[in-house]
């Protein structure tokens, strides 16, 4: 079932060499389009049979399926998310995104108008988005609150929501280098997702927070690794996590790993993520400084770099890790084709070993004809991570 008025994509899923492709999405006998996945609008409701006729020098091959053409009586709830509610103004770029959800009378959630109110106006659309936009992006240009309100439609009905200081933008120091020096920098950061690589002696103050980023889950522990490209000098390389995105790294806790002066190419600590840490996109920051030289979060230090990452807090969202007792590939002779599976084990992050709850599921049977069959393990954490 779809809704009036808005794009359908179709996706083809023909296997074959050299094929042609014909569609006909409105069921008049007619081609509508010759390529593997089409796009179409319908303009009246009721039931189509689309049709798919793909051809080579094999032959035909033609599928048909029924679909609904709907058009509700009543716009969605409207309700609206954005990932990053304490950004950086004049520098992170927030995606507003609209999850409004069906009703009894639009029961698929049926849209076709979206509009965003945003206040004060001290703010910009960017990446050709604009307040009519489903997904607008947005710079926040100055500190402080921004009331939102979304409206989503639908063949000219309305409904809305809205939240009073629903973003607050911040803005953190610009740290300060005296002097640069090829030796005392930061050449790669890996954490997470991030596995970042950059030149040493270039910048005081390197920005990548709209470039590299990961998640980090309550009441997990992550390894950090900071490394450097020579050791003429001695360093030390401190790092701090913004946990209650305040704007500053200044708070008890917030220092989260650090290395005295050293001679090491490349330096690992753990960073621990508590339970109660908000969630929600927030600034990781790492400095390097000469010797045993100040290295605090703004500067300014004598020698050395600093950078920033954006990390997002969030409640456990890393899925438990089943592992295979026997090799993932089992060949069988069709004269011998009894078989049982060596089973799997599990491991979560947080909940430890979950071996005993893992389920399987297969589609085969002792003595099934000659085929490709599987065997899938599966398990769920606390937090529903399968």
């Amino acid at each position: 079932t779809i809704c009036l008025g808005t794009m359908v994509y179709f996706i083809d899923k023909s296997m074959g060499d050299n094929l042609e492709y014909s569609w006909d999405f409105d069921n008049d006998n007619f081609a509508d389009y010759f390529g593997p996945n089409g796009e179409y609008m319908y303009f009246f409701p009721g039931q189509y049979l689309v049709s798919l006729n793909v051809h080579n020098c094999g032959g035909d091959s033609t599928i048909k399926k029924y679909i609904w053409v709907t058009q509700p009586a009543s716009a969605p709830d409207a309700e609206f998310e954005a990932d990053i509610l304490r950004p950086v103004a004049g520098a992170d770029i927030v995606t507003f995104s609209d999850i409004s959800k069906p009703n009894a009378i639009n029961p698929y959630g049926c849209a076709d108008y979206w509009e965003w109110e945003i206040t004060p106006n001290t703010h910009t659309y960017v990446d050709g988005t604009d307040k009519y936009s489903p997904m607008p992006r947005v710079r926040f240009d100055d500190t402080g609150c921004y009331n939102v309100k979304f409206t989503a439609g639908y063949n000219y009905l309305f409904d809305s929501d809205s939240a009073d200081c629903y973003i607050y933008a911040i803005k953190y120091c610009i740290p300060e280098v005296s002097n640069l020096n090829p030796d005392i920098g930061i050449s790669r950061v890996i954490l997470g997702d991030i596995d970042n690589t950059s030149p040493i002696g270039s910048n005081a103050y390197t920005d990548f927070s709209n470039t590299a980023s990961t998640y980090l889950d309550r009441q997990v522990t992550y390894a950090i690794t900071v490394e450097r490209n020579s050791t003429f000098n001695s360093m030390n390389r401190m790092v701090w996590l913004d946990f209650n995105q305040d704007g500053d790294f200044d708070d008890a806790g917030e220092l989260v790993a650090s290395e005295t002066e050293a001679s090491t190419i490349s330096w690992t600590d753990s960073i621990a993520i508590p339970v109660n840490a908000p969630l929600g996109a927030t600034r990781l920051r790492i400095g390097t400084s000469l010797g045993s030289m100040s290295n605090t979060p703004c500067g300014e230090n004598t020698y050395g770099e600093f950078e920033d990452y954006r990390v997002i807090i969030r409640i456990d969202g890393t899925p438990p890790e089943v592992t295979l007792i026997g090799p993932d590939t089992v060949y069988l002779e069709q004269c011998d084709m009894t078989y049982s599976d060596l089973g799997a084990t599990a491991w979560d992050n947080l909940s430890g070993n979950l071996t005993p709850y893992l389920t399987s599921e297969t589609n085969y049977y002792n003595g099934a004809p000659e085929g490709i069959y599987t065997y899938t393990w599966s398990v769920a954490d606390a937090n529903k991570n399968v």
